[in-house]
């Protein structure tokens, strides 16, 4: 290995291990989110005088990124919307999704605005396997305002 590389070991291949890496990849990623709301209030009381209204922070991403704002409005309140762009919604790890590794928001749901939005053929919940696995529960157990394009 070259000097100041990185050694990120090796990818793995076994579904299940591909499932724990997206498990943790997801909680990071929501980790950071929480991290930088964090920040922003605390620099909103020092260096921005209150001149941030953080009341009303919402969040949206594609692919993974779009998996990751629906997971961390699930788990952090003050997320308070988000829109979800083609990403998947279940841990599947390299197998066809079967809808058993969906995440923590599909069967607690929500209470507040989410956006599935895909394109065809990819995203879209009628044609992707793991949207529709995790839409019939979400939908079925969310009561906040919720809709798919």
């Amino acid at each position: 290995m070259a000097a100041g590389s990185v050694d990120w070991g090796a990818t793995p291949t076994d579904p299940e291990a591909i499932s724990a890496l997206l498990e943790k990849v997801v909680a990071v990623r929501g980790a950071d989110s929480r991290f930088v709301l964090d920040e922003l209030a605390r620099l909103n009381r020092t260096r921005f005088g209150g001149a941030l209204d953080l009341r009303r922070v919402g969040m949206f991403g594609q692919s993974a990124g779009g998996f990751t704002a629906a997971q961390t409005m699930h788990d952090d309140r003050r997320f308070l919307a988000g829109i979800d762009m083609d990403g998947e919604m279940d841990y599947v790890g390299g197998r066809e999704p079967d809808g058993t590794h969906l995440s923590g928001v599909a069967p607690d749901g929500l209470d507040r605005p989410l956006l599935l939005m895909g394109s065809e053929g990819s995203g879209d919940y009628r044609q992707q396997p793991s949207w529709a696995a995790f839409w019939a529960a979400f939908w079925a157990n969310t009561r906040g305002w919720k809709a798919d394009v």
